[in-house]
């Protein structure tokens, strides 16, 4: 037998090993965790201070008060210097109207100086109007009221209001009187002499008042006419009687009566306090009598139901 030969060997058989496949790569994916649950909030204890409520009140007042009086201060201070510039300081005035000159006059004189020696009285806000209208008002008895306006930055001007005349005082008795005549407002206040450039309350009735007044005979302006509070209810019977064709011109007070006027010398009698009496009498009789042309020497109404009344020449 011959020899075996290297080729002749017999290969062992090879142990077959199992290939698995790898192991699938994981992916870095993080999952969600669960939110922790959320631990109680810790208690915290107030600070309590040490020092007393009282004086912590105390101190905050104390700030308060010392901040308002600094806000107070600033402005105070700038009060002050608005009040000083020149450019918000009253120049010139001027006025309009009754007693214009004397009014410019009277409202310079008041812009002088200063408020307690603090701020001037020139300072567009601090303009004393009160002391200027009192000064003017007592100057010019015929002016009733006074306004004032700011005329730019620098200007005032003065409007003052002329008093109407409500009728004519010409002294204290109408037989031969001669004394000059004087306005009164409705009031019974005389107030200027009568000249015709004095403006009347009314266009259609001016009447000519004799009666006595309560002040000094030889100097009547600003003084009243006794019992001025009868005169309204006159003046009022006055305007009544007008629309019965009987235009009044002169009223005349003697005591507790009056004599009212026509334009044609007709004398009206009545007692004073009863002018709705003495309007019903006119209004039943005046319509038939012609009261304006001196016809009718005059008409009594102070009795109640009767009218007494004499024409010229004829005694009735």
């Amino acid at each position: 037998m011959s020899a075996k030969k290297s080729w002749d060997v017999e290969r062992s058989a090879r142990k077959v090993v199992s290939q698995t496949p790898p192991p699938a790569r994981r992916e870095n994916v993080r999952t969600p965790k669960a939110h922790k649950a959320a631990k109680p909030a810790k208690k915290v204890r107030p600070v309590v201070s040490s020092e007393p409520l009282k004086v912590r009140r105390a101190r905050a007042k104390r700030i308060f008060l010392i901040g308002v009086s600094v806000l107070a201060l600033l402005c105070v201070a700038g009060l002050f210097y608005v009040a000083w510039l020149p450019a918000l300081r009253v120049q010139t005035v001027t006025a309009e109207g009754l007693n214009s000159e004397g009014t410019v006059a009277i409202a310079q004189q008041s812009l002088q100086g200063t408020h307690l020696f603090i701020v001037p009285r020139n300072s567009l806000f601090f303009v004393p109007e009160s002391d200027m209208r009192k000064r003017i008002l007592a100057e010019f008895p015929d002016i009733v009221a006074v306004s004032f306006k700011s005329s730019g930055l620098t200007g005032l001007h003065v409007v003052p209001v002329a008093r109407t005349s409500a009728f004519v005082w010409c002294g204290v008795e109408r037989v031969g009187s001669t004394d000059p005549c004087y306005a009164a407002d409705p009031d019974g206040l005389i107030f200027a002499p009568y000249t015709s450039d004095v403006p009347m309350a009314s266009s259609t009735l001016q009447l000519r008042m004799y009666a006595p007044i309560e002040g000094d005979m030889l100097a009547p302006v600003r003084a009243h006419i006794a019992n001025t509070k009868n005169i309204p209810n006159t003046l009022q019977l006055a305007r009544a009687l007008k629309t019965l064709n009987a235009n009044i011109a002169e009223v005349a007070f003697r005591g507790d009566e009056a004599d009212l006027y026509t334009a044609g010398g007709t004398r009206i009698t009545y007692i004073v306090g009863q002018e709705r009496e003495a309007a019903t009498l006119a209004a039943s009789v005046f319509p038939t009598l012609s009261l304006n042309d001196g016809s009718v020497d005059y008409v009594d109404l102070r009795f109640e139901s009767k009218v007494y009344l004499r024409k010229q020449g004829v005694g009735q």
